[in-house]
């Protein structure tokens, strides 16, 4: 060992410093003084010279603790501007630290049970391939007073081992034992054979065994995760002790190796916190001290707290990923249950380690977008959950996350550069600019109402969103756009907007809604999730939901044919007999000359998506008379426009040319490109799916569907209907929601802290 000067005799000051040494590794806490007494005769003191460098041994692990000094954990990176490698540190190793190498034999194995295309299929080619890898990994002695370490003696380790441990059939050696008393007593109540069998895990690298099933990691060398496993460090914490508290800055990424921790978050007493709140205009001070004091202005959403549990996580479980790259408080706390061992690498050592392997920033953004997205989906935000999953990893591969200081402006009015922007984290406010309101005069000189001209301002939760009505309207920015906190956001492009919300109808319907208010189309309302219970609740009243069935089964039809164009003739030939035969069991009345046309294609070979468009168009014109009219005038109409929150602003705005470009008929007409079907080989440049970034990707039953069935819920409720004539559209209803139809949506074991 280059620069190597071992003590050949165990004295008791070197005991001493090697029992003192070892108290300081977070997982020797555990350990008793009888067992440290043990352990220190399994450890020699070595002493490299400055610079040294510190080689491991080719065929056996290699485990060391630094006593004195420090290690500097280097790699040689080549530079663009010579050919020649540049030595660069990634962390240093210090007193109380340890640096461990799996042997090359087991890196040999896992090298060849690799199944990327670049793999060694032979050991040869395999060994060859570490060597190279393994130059360019260097551990050196401090440059300027140089280290003593404590190299552990493996065959005296296993002597230990064997002489304290009564074998068990089937017990593996590995980190995941979950030996231990159950109860109170946790790691403290655990016997010393178990104790040894824990550490022996840990001495043997198993921590690698650990970041290779991390997603953003499982693509990574696996020399390079031995040299991430060496930047990581140790912590032990007692039953009850906090590892994350909410709203503290985090700079480290935790791996759970042994234990029991609980995820808990604070939340409101009241109901669910709206994704977009009114704020009261007024000056820039005003609005300041509306800021600062939140928690009272905002109809006392954030007044009332709980401590809701989330998740309980054990051994290979891992939380704080998004602390290795923006500084932002935690959004929960994590709590041991028991007494528990983790290991973790901090913010600065990642960032060089991504230096060594840039593929995995990558890869570990995309996981943090997919789990920024699943979070706000199962916070119940609606517009995300209206998103199907193979469309939603679509969105993440899309877009890019974008952090933003407190009070920067993230949109200015009149910038022509827009682009759409969903809200992960924080709280911004938005400004629509000024509007006249109509109020009543608050004193007895005025009578009567007066008109007041003030700004428009919204507040926008996670889960909002804001920027599209530049996009649809194809202007300038027409408002600003300012954060109230520390704001992630994810960020799509102009040009990506309309590829992605074209082939979204449900969403391009609530973003004209939002524009349009009151002169909203049929066709917005029946296209839009919520809209769409509302109108139909409305129609059940009215003995018009036959119409309505109709229009549900051919969106269906249509999205069917889109993935697949097998039996679209008996799906076609289904509905036709469904409603329009004059046999139908729901009659819907549609003009000879549309069914005549619609026969005539319905008897030819080839049957195509668009085949019920006229069918489907005068459903649309049928529908929109005085009733509609009359719906939109009605109180559930206004609450519902509140509850999306259309900007007056905006709407005053309007031209008719806007008009017509927020018409349902224009949406097509947005997209760069459509996804690939059957008919359409059209490659995209998506990548290939990765697996446990977040959702799933079952084709049947994915897609968003609007839930007549709930409508009834709906109907019922305003006692207009009587159930009798409610059961047979109940019972023809098949379409579900997500909820409903038990949609299943693949999380990560990751939270997003």
């Amino acid at each position: 060992m280059g620069g190597a000067v071992s003590s050949a005799k165990y004295g008791s000051d070197n005991t001493k410093m090697v029992v003192n040494t070892l108290k300081k590794l977070p997982f020797m806490q555990m350990m008793d003084d009888r067992l440290l007494q043990e352990l220190a005769v399994c450890f020699h003191v070595v002493k490299y010279a400055k610079g040294a460098i510190v080689k491991s041994d080719a065929a056996s692990g290699f485990f060391v603790v630094v006593a004195e000094g420090s290690v500097d954990i280097t790699t040689l990176l080549s530079t663009s501007n010579s050919k020649h490698l540049v030595s660069e540190l990634l962390c240093q190793r210090k007193t109380g630290d340890y640096v461990s190498f799996v042997a090359r034999d087991q890196l040999v194995a896992q090298m060849m049970c690799d199944d990327s295309e670049d793999a060694p299929r032979t050991a040869n080619e395999a060994r060859k391939k570490l060597a190279a890898l393994l130059e360019l990994n260097r551990t050196i002695a401090d440059p300027f007073v140089g280290c003593t370490l404590l190299k552990l003696n493996f065959d005296k380790f296993s002597k230990l081992r064997a002489r304290m441990t009564v074998h068990s059939a089937g017990m593996k050696n590995t980190a995941r034992f979950s030996g231990g008393r159950k109860g109170k007593g946790g790691m403290g109540a655990m016997t010393a054979p178990e104790k040894l069998h824990l550490m022996g895990s840990i001495v043997e690298s198993e921590v690698v065994n650990y970041l290779v099933e991390i997603p953003f990691l499982e693509k990574v060398e696996m020399t390079r995760l031995v040299m991430l496993a060496n930047m990581c460090s140790y912590l032990y914490v007692r039953r009850g002790e906090h590892i994350c508290v909410e709203g503290e800055i985090g700079d480290r990424f935790f791996v759970c190796i042994k234990g029991t921790l609980q995820a808990t978050l604070q939340v409101s007493l009241n109901a669910a916190q709206p994704t977009f709140t009114a704020l009261k205009s007024g000056t820039k001070s005003e609005r300041r001290t509306t800021i600062v004091a939140l928690q009272e202005q905002v109809d006392g959403a954030f007044t009332d707290k709980k401590i809701q549990a989330l998740k309980r996580m054990g051994a290979g479980s891992y939380f704080g990923e998004i602390s290795l790259v923006f500084k932002i408080p935690r959004v929960c706390s994590i709590t041991a249950l028991d007494d528990a061992l983790l290991v973790y690498v901090d913010r600065a050592a990642f960032c060089n380690f991504l230096r060594v392997a840039p593929d995995a920033a990558v890869v570990l953004l995309e996981h943090m977008r997919l789990n920024f997205l699943d979070t706000l989906i199962k916070q119940g935000c609606a517009f995300l959950n209206a998103i199907p999953p193979l469309k939603l990893q679509e969105l993440s591969y899309m877009s890019e996350i974008v952090d933003y200081e407190f009070d920067t402006m993230i949109m200015r009015r009149g910038d022509q550069q827009t682009c759409f922007y969903i809200l992960l984290r924080g709280a911004v406010e938005i400004n629509y600019g000024s509007t006249n309101t109509i109020v009543e005069a608050e004193n007895d000189d005025a009578e009567g109402e007066v008109n007041v001209n003030t700004n428009e301002l919204v507040l926008v939760h996670p889960g909002g969103y804001f920027g599209q009505e530049a996009l649809l309207l194809n202007t300038g920015s027409l408002v600003n756009v300012r954060c109230l906190d520390h704001c992630l956001v994810l960020k799509l492009m102009a040009e990506n907007f309309h590829e992605f919300f074209s082939t979204l109808p449900e969403l391009f319907a609530e973003f004209c809604i939002k524009c349009l208010r009151e002169k909203t189309r049929l066709e917005h309302i029946m296209q839009h999730y919520e809209g769409h219970k509302l109108w139909a609740a409305d129609c059940v009243t009215r003995f018009r939901h036959h119409e309505v069935s109709l229009f549900e089964y051919i969106e269906d039809f249509k999205w069917q044919a889109d993935i697949s164009e097998d039996r679209n003739h008996e799906r076609a030939l289904v509905i036709y007999l469904k409603f329009l035969a004059d046999t139908a069991p729901t009659p819907v009345n549609i003009s000879s000359e549309v069914l005549a046309v619609l026969e005539d294609e319905l008897s030819s070979e080839g049957v195509g998506r668009d085949v019920f468009a006229a069918v489907r168009r005068e459903i649309l014109e049928t529908m929109d008379d005085e009733a509609f009219q009359a719906f939109k005038s009605s109180r559930v109409f206004q609450e519902y426009l509140t509850m999306l929150h259309c900007p007056q602003a905006v709407y005053d705005s309007l031209t008719s040319e806007d008009e017509e470009l927020l018409s349902m008929r224009s949406q097509t007409t947005l997209a760069v490109r459509r996804r690939t079907t059957r008919n359409d080989t059209t490659k995209t440049d998506l990548p290939a799916p990765k697996r446990a970034f977040g959702s799933g990707f079952s084709l049947v039953g994915d897609k968003f569907r609007r839930n007549s069935a709930t409508v009834f819920a709906v109907a019922n409720s305003t006692n207009t209907v009587d159930a009798d004539m409610l059961a047979p559209l109940g019972a023809q209803s098949r379409r579900k929601t997500k909820a409903a139809a038990g949609a299943s949506r693949k999380l990560s074991t990751s939270f997003v802290f």
